[in-house]
Formats: structure tokens, C-alpha cells, sequence
């Protein structure tokens, strides 16, 4: 039965980013555990990848399953504090205060976008 209820995973993510309401629907479902909180992990992160689609009140609704241990990913971390902001929650400042840290922290791109500054000397043949 698990694999049956993680291969359905992505195909519910594929359905909540065509259909509003549908999302609404994944997201209510989503939003109870499974029968022996079975596949708790995946189901609250595709719950938070669902309300992502919605609005930022189910953004908010699904990230407090996770709370304190939400994604630390930039993305979500922003949406976090957007969501917090807007619908009032008392996590807000903590939300801001965490993205901020974040993107302090937050190590440079690997490889920066090459321009034409970034070219490598020619070899003068010497």
C-alpha cells in the first residue's frame, strides 16, 4: 500500500497545478494524516507543494503542521513570511526574522552567470 499512496504523489501535484479548486480538495485531504500516519514525511511536504497553488491562508495552514521544522529553502522561507504576514500569525516576525538569516547566510551561486568579463584570457601563444 505505501508504494501505491507515494507513486500517487506526483500525480497529485501534477492535478493541484492545473485545477484551483481541485487543489483545494488534495489540500483538504491532505491536510488529516493517512491511517498509521503512514508516509507522514511526503504527505506534509506535498501538502506544503499543493498550497502553494492556493492562497497564502493554505500556504499558512500547511506550514503549521511543520513548524519549527519547516523547509530551509529560500523559496519557502519567503512564501512563509508572506504567508505569515498576511494572515496575521504570531509566527510573522519569526518567519522574517528566519528568511533574513537565510539569505545572509546563504552561500554564493557555485557558478557565477559567465559574461563577457568572465572570459578567460587568451593564450598569447608565448
Amino acid at each position: 500500500m505505501p508504494v501505491v499512496v507515494k507513486n500517487a504523489f506526483p500525480i497529485v501535484l501534477d492535478l493541484a497545478s492545473k485545477d484551483a479548486a481541485l487543489a483545494a480538495r488534495l489540500d483538504d485531504a491532505l491536510a488529516r494524516p493517512f491511517a498509521v500516519a503512514l508516509l507522514d514525511d511526503e504527505r506534509v511536504l506535498v501538502r506544503l507543494e499543493v498550497a502553494s497553488y492556493l492562497d497564502l491562508s493554505r500556504y499558512a495552514a500547511a506550514l503549521a503542521e511543520m513548524e519549527p521544522d519547516v523547509p530551509w529553502r529560500a523559496a519557502v522561507l519567503d512564501r512563509r513570511a508572506r504567508a505569515y504576514e498576511a494572515t496575521g500569525s504570531s509566527l510573522a516576525p519569526v518567519a522574517r526574522k528566519e528568511l533574513a538569516e537565510f539569505l545572509e547566510t546563504e552561500p554564493p551561486p557555485f557558478a557565477p552567470e559567465a559574461g563577457p568579463e568572465a572570459a578567460p584570457a587568451k593564450n598569447s601563444g608565448r
